[in-house]
């Protein structure tokens, strides 16, 4: 459940964080931490129910502190006193959800752009790890160049009918919804012809392959769209103003892989996708499981 009664100071906040971890985390756990005992906290991690505890985390607005607690799935609070949760969780070793994308990203744009409906519905999954997001931005053909993105959505009644592909999709073979840039009308400006939508990556004609790198790895996708239909009211803003909702995404991709609350080790962001992934392994499944300028080195892009 959610945390009720707001903290009145810094000082306050983290002594209701220390308060709820000392509650829900493992017998031993917080003793562990007091006492510098990291193979006992290693133990401990190893030995808890990491999907439950993703569902607790996110249900009491830890994993997303700054997110308006009235989704199910935040506590309101400023980035300031988020910053204070957040190093308490650090401090604390607290494993996080690894759906860095959409809690990253996803959620906030939601939060900014989305429909009453679209935040009810898909937010608390979202925080709680149940529904993992990914982003489908970058084409083969576009390159650093998103909004030449060819990918194209055309309206059939209450619906969109999605036919291209998308590539360096990390999470794509894990992931629930997508969140989709797609040309609506070819006949005006590039910047102005695109709309957003957040796709069901389990719909009928969605496929996604892995990208198998030279080392085996595949941290990364490619995915197809073959008649894909999206319902209108998975649209995010306006038809046609796909690019300012696309912006927003993309400023909060940068909070996510750098700023408060991003991720160093076991936090969301930051980390290399192989070892979350790695980490992870086994843990979810795909019911449950980018820029203006691409980032230079892939392992930092998120399609």
């Amino acid at each position: 459940m959610a945390v009720d009664a707001p903290a009145t100071t810094s000082e306050d906040l983290r002594e209701q964080t220390l308060a709820w971890l000392r509650e829900n985390l493992p017998p031993g756990w917080m003793d562990a931490v007091d006492a510098g005992d990291d193979e006992k906290v290693v133990a401990l991690r190893r030995d808890l129910d990491y999907s439950e505890w993703c569902v607790r985390l996110g249900e009491a607005g830890y994993a997303t502190p700054t997110w308006p607690k009235e989704y199910g799935a935040g506590l309101s609070l400023a980035p300031g006193e988020a910053k204070v949760v957040n190093e308490v969780l650090g401090h604390c070793r607290v494993p996080r959800p690894f759906n860095i994308i959409g809690i990253g990203m996803g959620g906030p744009t939601l939060i900014a752009c989305g429909t009453e409906e679209q935040k009810q519905r898909l937010l608390r999954p979202l925080a709680t790890n149940q529904e993992i997001w990914c982003q489908l931005f970058s084409e083969p053909g576009a390159g650093s160049d998103v909004a030449g993105l060819s990918t194209r959505a055309v309206r059939d009644g209450d619906e969109w009918v999605v036919n291209g592909q998308k590539v360096w999709t990390s999470l794509a073979h894990l992931a629930k919804w997508g969140m989709l840039l797609a040309r609506t009308n070819p006949d005006v400006p590039k910047h102005r012809g695109l709309s957003y939508f957040v796709v069901d990556m389990q719909a009928p004609g969605v496929e996604v392959r892995p990208l198998v790198q030279i080392t085996g790895d595949a941290e990364f996708n490619e995915v197809f769209f073959d008649s894909v239909r999206i319902p209108d009211s998975m649209r995010v803003g306006p038809e046609g103003d796909g690019w300012r909702v696309a912006i927003t995404t993309l400023m909060n991709e940068r909070v996510s892989l750098s700023g408060a609350g991003s991720v160093s080790g076991d936090t969301v962001g930051g980390s290399p996708l192989s070892r979350l992934l790695e980490r992870h392994r086994g843990v979810t499944d795909r019911s449950t499981a980018s820029g203006l300028r691409r980032p230079t080195s892939r392992a930092a892009s998120s399609g």
